[in-house]
């Protein structure tokens, strides 16, 4: 009985090493398409004439109002809808990819997806945040 329990104890921490893997590649691509979107937020900023400072969850700029910030405020989730299409486009030829390549490109085509339709659900609710801005500019 007690070697069993060594064996035993292996086969649960085995178990638990793609829960780690996938929790990570899960963590790398929910901050990808927050860097991405908050990037979409800056460049269309710069754009515009803007002055941004892109910061990890946010982008400072100097466009407040009008059409120019109604812009700047869309650009984030359009660019989420345009990754999530996109990757999805792409997922059939990523069959050759190691599980973790695929799992990686999938959670970036969801939360693009997410992401985007996550601002189409709440702004009738919320007046704030970029969807919000863009309604009520």
């Amino acid at each position: 009985m007690a070697a069993a329990e060594p064996a035993r104890a292996a086969t649960l921490h085995a178990g638990r090493a793609p829960l780690v893997l996938f929790s990570l590649i899960y963590a790398l691509a929910y901050t990808l398409t927050t860097l991405l979107h908050e990037g979409a937020h800056a460049t269309t900023s710069a754009w515009l004439g803007g002055n941004p400072v892109l910061y990890p969850t946010h982008v400072r700029h100097e466009l407040t109002s009008g059409m120019a910030a109604a812009w700047v405020a869309a650009a984030g989730p359009l660019f989420n809808l345009l990754q999530g299409l996109l990757v999805l486009a792409l997922l059939p030829l990523l069959s050759r990819r190691s599980a973790a390549s695929r799992l990686l490109w999938l959670w970036l085509c969801i939360d693009g997806l997410v992401n985007f339709f996550g601002y189409l659900l709440t702004t009738p609710f919320v007046a704030r945040g970029d969807a919000g801005k863009v309604v009520v500019p």
